[in-house]
């Protein structure tokens, strides 16, 4: 399932959602940042086949989110962790809030 959401200041970001039957927990994946998220999809089927629904998403500027040049933007790795990881966190309690949310980090 494809999904989108936006940080507090005001970036859209994509997303999807591997989803598991009787999800015991949802899982965000926060890709390296120059990782594209179809990297992690086997990963996020095995954890959908385990009971928890995961997330893969990828930063502000990045991969699929990328807008255009990254050298000539004012994105900092400040960014990443003050507004997108937040807005991730934020969207996977909205989707399943009755569920126990986890994070597994690649890099950032």
């Amino acid at each position: 399932m494809d999904i989108q959401f936006v940080t507090e200041d005001n970036v859209t970001l994509k997303g999807q959602v591997v989803e598991a039957e009787n999800a015991k927990g949802a899982v965000i994946i926060n890709p390296g940042t120059a990782t594209k998220t179809s990297f992690y999809l086997s990963f996020a089927q095995f954890l959908a086949a385990n009971g928890y629904h995961a997330v893969l998403w990828n930063y502000r500027g990045f991969c699929e989110n990328r807008g255009g040049s990254l050298a000539r933007s004012d994105i900092s790795y400040t960014d990443l962790g003050r507004w997108d990881i937040p807005a991730v966190i934020n969207k996977t309690k909205a989707l399943y809030p009755q569920l126990p949310v986890y994070c597994v980090g690649h890099s950032a």
